[in-house]
């Protein structure tokens, strides 16, 4: 076991773990459990698409702090084996290629899929910050005012993806404000998810 405490001590971007019988045969040992362990995580983690290797992957800290939330709500959590998070999908890209028409190359925070029994809902997730989703972010004080000063641009494109079957969730800092006594925003973007995806 010390050899393995040293070994996660200096090991710095990556761990190799080489054994010669298999994992069953270090039944009831310390390193076994500890192989196990580790054997166990990898498996989870091959099987996830929600570790984000880089966050430069992010546009900006709000997308990053909605993507922790999505992460801790029981949504969440009950369907991680059937649930896809990419974030920064290349959406219009996606569209073309599989309609072959042209649309222009949107790109959309995350799309969020579940699969149930063969079948697959999608749902974009898009965070909209006052700096980059309104016209003069200096009126905007209530969700009402949000909803007025939405960009052109932002409200053609959801059309135009809509009109190709996806859904939208648009999040703010309105939207995710807890409205109740005890609330939280993980509560909250639970609540939004439950009714976009179980529709």
């Amino acid at each position: 076991m010390q050899r393995l405490n040293v070994g996660f001590s200096r090991a710095r971007d990556t761990m190799v773990f080489v054994h010669s019988m298999p994992l069953e045969d270090y039944m009831d040992t310390r390193r076994g459990d500890a192989l196990r362990f580790y054997s166990t995580l990898l498996e989870d983690t091959k099987r996830s698409d929600h570790f984000i290797v880089d966050e430069k992957t992010f546009d900006s800290p709000k997308e990053k702090e909605l993507y922790q939330l999505l992460l801790q709500t029981d949504f969440f959590q009950n369907n991680r084996e059937r649930m896809r998070i990419i974030p920064q999908f290349d959406i219009g890209r996606y569209i073309a290629q599989e309609y072959k028409k042209y649309i222009p190359k949107y790109r959309v925070d995350f799309l969020v899929t579940l699969t149930d029994g063969g079948r697959e809902s999608s749902l974009i997730l898009e965070y909209d910050g006052l700096e980059y989703h309104t016209k003069d972010h200096s009126v905007v004080r209530s969700l009402e005012d949000f909803r007025e000063e939405y960009l052109e641009y932002d409200v053609r494109r959801q059309l135009e993806l809509e009109s190709y079957g996806y859904r939208f969730l648009r999040i703010n800092k309105f939207s995710l404000a807890p409205c109740k006594e005890g609330q939280t925003k993980i509560d909250v973007l639970n609540d939004l998810l439950v009714s976009a995806l179980e529709q």
